[in-house]
């Protein structure tokens, strides 16, 4: 055996009977012996020093000293002048090898639960634990331009912890100032109507959808989601067992006539209208109100996901359908993943105020209390002006990569592929003219560390697409336009 083992401290689990017929040093050497052997005591481990050992077992050191020479005399213990006993390293590997007790296989009484059961088939391996930041990564913000001195600054001052109230539970709706000034900036930026206590954060905009599933979805509820759509979104609801219902996204975003064919109206219907995710359309006005109205007359849930809202380089966007809607069945979320960074793991979502308590309580039972300090430097970034200002700032900077790639997609691209982009968001599309894997695509870019995602894979059903989702946000003019190449290169290899 050649692994290193800890020294023992102290053996405490080593009683020795004066009473009985055996010595005392024979106990303690038959005591060692089968700890060795059982592999209780590790090859290399150094044993308490005997005047120690001869205290912690309340004997005398001679008990102590014959007990370890006779194991050392067999082979089990070598002694190292001015060290002390270790366990030897020259017995064969299988010699302490613990012998377990036959025991007949048990069926187990209790099955997985059906999310457990179900995971394997709705989730794909994960393929981004090893892309990081890598370029045409989707969702992905320009983290060297994330103003971190600032951040810092405001960070360690809290990190101090003088305001001890951080340190505590606090509502399960999470900081108040925080839900106060994000209430100011919804109502402004995005005419959302809420008052703070309709706020909810969350870690993500993952927990919230998980949060909205628990309050509202039961087994085999039908919820309507686009189609493509966002994987995430319709993992989660499957995960809750609801029949799911792809709407097709035409030019104009969902397709309102498709949903009034359904046989049955969704309980929910989930929609990404300001920058539709994957392909990027803006949901018109007019289909707005179609949308609002077809959930009020069938008496259905709509959960708006203001995906990339903050990003817009032309018109300013069209208000939330939150704040168009008069009626209470509308839940808006979004997130602070893009604007600052992901690692931050920070959403909202906005409730009716009669649902306020269920989805509060709710939350408290399957979450708990939030983490405060993140919270209440985002409140403070956001009080101080700070994100008014790097927003301002990401908006040009990413107009300019937008631009950019369009540049480069007309000199390289345009003639394999067709380029979907609506002067929003942090991503564009690109679909194939000819019939190419695009999973085969993605894989090879990311051996070359690049990571967009296959376009196929946002789609229900067999009538699929094939194309790239490129995030262009965090990545430099010189990787857009080796990468912009290279999936040239791997097109016209395909075709």
């Amino acid at each position: 055996m050649s692994e290193r083992a800890f020294p023992l401290a102290e053996i405490t689990d080593i009683e020795l009977n004066a009473s009985l017929e055996t010595t005392l040093y024979e106990q303690l050497y038959h005591a060692i012996k089968q700890r060795i052997c059982q592999g209780r005591f590790k090859a290399g481990m150094r044993l308490p020093a005997s005047r120690k050992l001869a205290e912690q077992l309340s004997v005398s050191r001679n008990t102590i000293t014959l007990a370890l020479e006779q194991l050392q005399a067999e082979g089990y213990l070598i002694s190292r002048v001015g060290s002390g006993f270790y366990i030897t390293t020259d017995l064969p590997e299988t010699f302490f090898k613990v012998k377990q007790p036959k025991v007949a296989a048990i069926k187990p009484l209790l099955g997985k639960s059906y999310l457990a059961a179900s995971v394997n088939k709705f989730m794909q391996p994960s393929t981004n634990r090893d892309l990081s930041n890598y370029p045409f990564q989707p969702g992905m913000p320009d983290l060297k331009h994330f103003p971190k001195k600032i951040w810092s600054r405001i960070a360690q001052r809290y990190h101090h912890l003088h305001d001890t109230h951080l340190l505590a539970f606090d509502d399960p709706r999470g900081y108040l100032p925080l839900r106060e000034v994000l209430s100011e900036y919804l109502t402004s930026s995005r005419s959302v109507r809420c008052q703070p206590q309709q706020i909810i954060l969350t870690a993500g905009a993952q927990q919230a959808l998980n949060l909205v599933s628990h309050v509202l979805i039961n087994p085999n509820d039908i919820v309507a989601i686009e189609n493509p759509g966002y994987i995430q979104a319709r993992r989660i609801f499957e995960l809750h067992a609801a029949k799911l219902r792809g709407i097709d996204i035409q030019k104009d975003s969902l397709c309102i006539k498709q949903l009034q064919r359904l046989k049955l109206p969704p309980k929910l219907i989930y929609t990404t209208p300001t920058h539709q995710y994957p392909l990027g359309m803006i949901m018109p006005l007019a289909k707005r109100i179609q949308l609002i109205e077809y959930c009020k007359q069938q008496h259905c849930w709509l959960l708006e996901d203001d995906y990339d809202s903050e990003y817009y380089y032309q018109a300013k966007p069209i208000p939330c359908l939150q704040g168009l809607a008069d009626s209470n069945n509308i839940l808006y979320m979004g997130s602070f993943s893009k604007v600052l960074f992901p690692a931050l793991r920070l959403g909202y979502l906005v409730v009716p105020e009669s649902f306020v308590d269920t989805f509060t309580q709710v939350k408290a039972c399957l979450y708990g209390h939030d983490v405060l300090i993140n919270q209440a430097i985002v409140a403070e970034f956001m009080s101080a002006g700070h994100f008014g200002r790097h927003l301002k700032k990401m908006r040009l900077l990413y107009a300019d990569k937008l631009n950019y790639v369009k540049l480069l997609h007309q000199r390289y691209l345009e003639k394999y592929s067709e380029l979907l982009e609506y002067d929003a968001g942090m991503h564009l599309v690109i679909k194939f003219k000819h019939a190419i894997d695009d999973n085969v695509i993605v894989s090879q870019l990311r051996e070359k560390k690049f990571a967009p995602t296959a376009l196929s894979n946002y789609f229900i059903g067999k009538d699929k697409q094939s194309g790239l989702v490129l995030g262009f946000a965090n990545s430099d003019e010189k990787m857009i336009e080796i990468g912009i190449k290279l999936i040239r290169k791997l097109i016209m290899s395909q075709i």
